[in-house]
């Protein structure tokens, strides 16, 4: 074997190759793609070259296509792999190891390239059966999305391609198979099937470069260096004693991470006599973990173990309190402080207006239990970005696991009786079995934003409630209407009973609330606002909306404007819109005629030119040596020719686009120049790079693009409620503070209220939706419209009166027409949720529910789309840790995983909230414990298992699988549904029942697709699906009801 130091000859590596497996070429990657390009006849200008790394032809067609531009050997076998060179840039020995290792990987995919479809042809029907239905529909759609397998590839073209792929993750990143398919329960066995046909150990052997040692383990990175504690000169080295009495005066304020680390820095005061360990560390040490013990009501066993954890993090923060080891002990005392002291809530001009008879200091419990909560989420978080040993790193993870369980155990429990009893107080009480479920819901949802965020808002109450099943009834008349609906009941009840943690409706949201009331939650209103405000109104604004796009379009383009907005246009849309809202035989003919019109235009624009162009005769004529040449040489020039002609002016003095000689003459100038050898480069190399951007803009933005706006704007608007609690926070008054100090938080917190209010009202309401366009369009540019014109005349008004100066007056009328469109956006946007608060306006059948934490349903956690695609999408960032010369980030490795947990965790409570909940209520499966067992996400499926009892018999296991454009529902194994007593399991069939509506299911095990086993088709087939069909709501709740008075 080479030596490590010795500067790597790629060439002789690559004939050492070459000497064992001669079919295997090496090239630069750019002349690998094009190599790929030429034989697939694909343009230059295509986004994604396809399996870019390999390229797998006839040596005949090979010395066609790349003769002159590639040296091949005389004695080439029929069948040849051009493997792109891997980039050797590094001289270190972990560098080289690496080249060589990248070497050997990709010789060896070439070579079961190479060796799979002969294998796969010799054992002829049998290959149909080595690949398991859904592991095969999982490769298909990770391969092509990797751009390894085209989209029209038979199972025989899959199998091959899954075969070289996952035989060479196994073989060189055994830990990256989960990420690529996740959906393969045992690859050791498949791993030894796969190589068993393909002859995996000897091809994996000829690709061996010489010069590398086999038996080496993998070349690690080196990890990084630590920064070693700083040495002050001598003449401003603080003395040892100093520190010490500095860290017993610290000590006795009970900072105990500063006394600790002022004990380090005096036992290493003197680096020539500086000793690891003193007893006074020690002690700090040891009072630190009993205070965090006291905190978090920790036994003996793991006090010591956060003494150990905590003495290492000391050690490792070489003294500096900015280091992250010290920042996450500061987040640990947080924990302590915060237990042992009260918040109080200032309200200073409430005390001066009752004359002293309302306390100036109101205390806050329910702030600090959730404050202390939040400081152990702090130091979870932190703790996953430290870079510790394995075994201190675990004995953390279980310290840190259990003061997040416990703190959010202290803080939920006495928070969830204040909301259930706020909540009944509100008059908002359940009424059916379905809507004590949801209560149960609503009350753990508003609990998880609380412990969450810190905080909850009334925003987030109502738009809890909107998406519950527990509705408000309607307005029982103008006193209920004055005193406030059950939602403001509400509101008052959790600002008087959360104070600290709730953030009372601002006046501007409960005076919308009241407007929208009598429309909404009365039948006259909804009469009103369904036949007359939405179908008219919208019809009003789509036309407005149009007139400002088309109107200048027109007037640019054609020089003259047409006017879009008419009285007619307006009353035949809005009778259309009418139609379609409530006279369903017109809504299924528009869809019908819609999805016919994309299939007409689908024909003609591209399936008939697609088939013209693949006729035998066209297709001779197209590959044609004159076509392609002509192809090859006049695409370039055309294109620049056409960009210049558009570059130009119109109309010029000595240059305009009707110069006769300018576009012959850039024509053949770009012929010349694009056609030369040193042209040529250059033109694929920016190509090249343009496709991929396009590529790369197409997958990561457009793709996302709106889901991306929604989020964004959704964690700026939770950054500004964040920052604004924050504040409000810095201000309350601590039981441990002076008298002094509590009235200049009065002060500061009576100001800082009217600041809070104004800052509040204008990014929520005139800025917030001024910038997103999802809000910002039609609403808000048909209200700019409106104002716009009438800024002169406003301003004029403004200068008569009061004598302003024009200029001003200008300014500050722009500004204020600017800002309150923005008002229209918002309530737009707003008044959707408002309206499905109303349990008349309650959707008719079951609808799916949100399930992640952005709020994907699980159609569009599995679907990929426009706002969707979640697990698909987090599955490829994982496989993107995994690719060949991706350098692994640990800080990403771990964001990606914990994403991962997250939605498996998301997706359990589903099943805990709307499935089991249920369950538990009814009183049939009564002695029956049921809990998720476990959540498998994969790429296309979500597998749920969901144990009874102690969970010692068979599970029921059930998945959610994408097939194309459908959802698949299946019980996989019913496991101890088979042992339950006929009415226990007539429940649980009706929770799946209701399950596969929520999730959103296109199709189901037919034996568990109704509301009872009486539906049901007889006799059962497990393997049996049949079409979801929607559940109304009445006979989902009357279900519900019959099995809890049977039972």
């Amino acid at each position: 074997m080479g030596d490590a130091s010795t500067p790597l000859d790629v060439f002789a590596v690559e004939r050492a190759i070459q000497a064992a497996a001669p079919a295997v070429l090496f090239a630069s990657p750019r002349l690998v793609r094009r190599i790929i390009r030429a034989d697939r006849d694909l343009p230059l200008a295509m986004a994604r070259t396809p399996h870019r790394d390999i390229a797998v032809l006839d040596s005949r067609r090979l010395a066609e296509v790349a003769d002159d531009v590639i040296a091949l050997p005389a004695d080439l076998p029929d069948r040849v792999a051009v493997v792109a060179r891997p980039a050797a840039d590094r001289g270190d020995g972990v560098g080289r190891d690496e080249t060589l290792r990248e070497y050997w990987r990709l010789g060896f995919h070439a070579l079961l390239d190479l060796e799979s479809p002969a294998a796969i042809a010799r054992v002829g029907s049998a290959a149909a059966e080595v690949l398991p239905t859904e592991v095969a529909a999982e490769a298909r759609e990770v391969l092509m999305r990797e751009g390894l397998l085209d989209r029209d590839a038979t199972d025989s073209e899959l199998l091959a391609e899954f075969i070289a792929v996952f035989l060479e993750l196994r073989c060189f990143a055994p830990e990256a198979v989960a990420a690529w398919f996740p959906a393969i329960e045992d690859p050791d066995t498949l791993a030894e099937r796969l190589a068993a046909l393909v002859g995996g150990e000897g091809l994996l052997a000829r690709a061996l470069p010489p010069m590398l040692d086999p038996e080496a383990d993998p070349p690690m990175a080196a990890p990084p260096a630590t920064t070693g504690a700083f040495h002050w000169p001598g003449w401003l080295r603080p003395r040892a004693a100093a520190l010490r009495r500095q860290a017993d005066r610290t000590a006795l304020k009970g900072n105990f991470v500063r006394a600790s680390l002022d004990e380090w820095r005096a036992a290493m005061a003197r680096p020539e006599t500086a000793r690891p360990a003193t007893g006074r560390l020690e002690r700090q040490v040891d009072a630190f973990a009993r205070r965090l013990g006291w905190a978090l009501d920790l036994d003996a066993s793991q006090v010591d173990d956060a003494t150990t954890f905590i003495r290492q993090l000391v050690e490792r923060s070489r003294g500096s309190s900015w280091s992250p080891q010290a920042r996450l002990l500061y987040d640990l005392q947080k924990i302590c402080v915060d237990s042992e002291r009260e918040s109080f809530r200032t309200q200073l001009l409430g005390w001066l207006l009752t004359a002293g008879r309302r306390p100036l200091a109101v205390p806050l419990p329910c702030q600090r239990l959730v404050l202390i909560h939040r400081h152990a989420v702090a130091a979870a978080a932190r703790l996953a970005s430290l870079d510790l040993p394995e075994p201190l790193r675990v004995v953390g993870a279980g310290l840190l696991t259990t003061a997040v369980d416990t703190t959010a155990a202290a803080a939920r429990e006495p928070l969830r009786h204040k909301v259930e009893a706020a909540i009944a107080a509100a008059g908002l009480a359940p009424r059916y079995l379905v809507e004590e479920a949801a209560l149960a819901k609503l009350v753990d949802e508003l609990l998880d934003a609380i412990v969450e965020r810190g905080f909850v808002s009334f925003g987030s109450v109502r738009d809890a409630v909107s998406g519950n099943q527990l509705k408000l009834p309607d307005l029982q008349g103008p006193t209920e209407w004055l005193a406030g609906d059950e939602l403001l009941q509400l509101d008052d009840q959790l600002a008087a009973t959360l104070d600290g943690v709730y953030r009372p409706a601002p006046l501007y949201l409960s005076l919308m609330q009241r407007i929208s009331a009598p429309f909404f939650g009365v039948a006259a209103g909804r009469l009103l606002t369904t036949h007359v405000l939405l179908p008219f109104g919208g019809a009003w604004i789509i036309l407005r909306g149009l007139e400002h796009v088309i109107e200048p379009i027109t007037e640019y383009s054609l020089g003259e404007m047409w006017h879009v907005y008419t009285r007619g246009r307006v009353l035949a849309i809005g009778i259309a819109l009418w139609a379609l809202l409530h006279l369903p035989p017109v809504r299924t003919a528009a869809w019908q005629a819609t999805r016919g019109a994309a299939a007409i235009a689908h024909f003609f624009l591209i399936a008939l030119p697609g088939r013209f162009l693949r006729l035998p005769a066209v297709e001779r004529i197209l590959r044609s040596r004159p076509v392609r040449w002509l192809v090859d040489h006049a695409t370039g020039p055309l294109v620049v020719t056409v960009v210049a002609w558009l570059l130009m002016p119109r109309h010029g003095r000595w240059l305009s686009r009707g110069t006769p000689w300018v576009p012959p003459l850039v024509f053949a100038a770009s012929a010349v120049l694009l056609n030369s050898r040193t042209g040529r480069h250059l033109q694929e190399r920016v190509v090249e790079a343009a496709g991929q951007a396009l590529h790369q803009f197409h997958l990561h933005v457009i793709a996302g693009l709106l889901s991306w706006i929604v989020d964004v704007f959704r964690q700026a608007m939770d950054f500004v409620e964040g920052t604004l609690y924050a504040v409000d926070e810095s201000l309350r008054f601590r039981s441990d503070e002076s008298g002094l100090m509590l009235v200049v938080k009065a002060v500061l917190g009576a100001v800082w209220s009217i600041v809070e209010a104004g800052v509040r009202f204008c990014i929520t309401l005139l800025i917030e939706p001024q910038l997103n366009p999802i809000k910002h369009f039609p609403v808000v540019t048909v209200s700019h419209k409106l104002l716009v014109p009438m800024i002169p005349m406003v301003a004029s008004q403004l200068v008569e009166t009061t004598g302003m100066e024009k200029g001003l007056a200008l300014t500050a009328v722009t500004f204020v027409s600017t800002c309150i469109p923005g008002v229209f956006g918002f309530l737009a946007w707003e008044l959707k949720e408002n309206w499905r608060l109303y349990a008349a306006n309650r959707p008719a059948t079951l609808r799916p529910v949100p399930v992640g934490h952005h709020g994907e349903t699980m159609r569009r956690l599995l679907m990929p789309g426009f706002h969707s695609g979640t697990i698909p999408r987090l599955f490829a960032r994982l496989r993107r840790r995994h690719a060949r010369g991706t350098p692994e980030s640990s800080a990403s490795s771990s964001r990606v995983e914990r994403q991962r947990h997250e939605l498996e965790h998301d997706i359990a409570t589903f099943f805990d909230r709307d499935v089991i909940g249920l369950l538990e209520r009814s009183g049939a499966c009564r002695g029956l414990t049921i809990a998720v067992d476990a959540v498998h996400l994969a790429v296309d499926r979500i597998t749920v298992a969901l144990r009874a009892g102690d969970g010692a018999g068979r599970p029921i296991v059930l998945t959610l699988t994408r097939r194309g454009d459908a959802i698949e529902s299946r019980v996989v194994e019913s496991g101890w549904l088979d042992e339950l007593p006929p009415d226990a399991g007539e429940a649980v069939r009706l929770a799946l029942a209701g399950y596969q509506r929520l999730a959103a299911a296109d199709e189901a095990t037919a034996e568990f697709a109704h509301l009872s086993s009486a539906e049901a088709p007889m006799p059962p087939n497990a393997e049996a699906l049949e079409p979801v069909t929607p559940i109304a709501w009445t006979a989902w709740r009357d279900a519900w009801e019959r099995l809890r008075r049977d039972a």
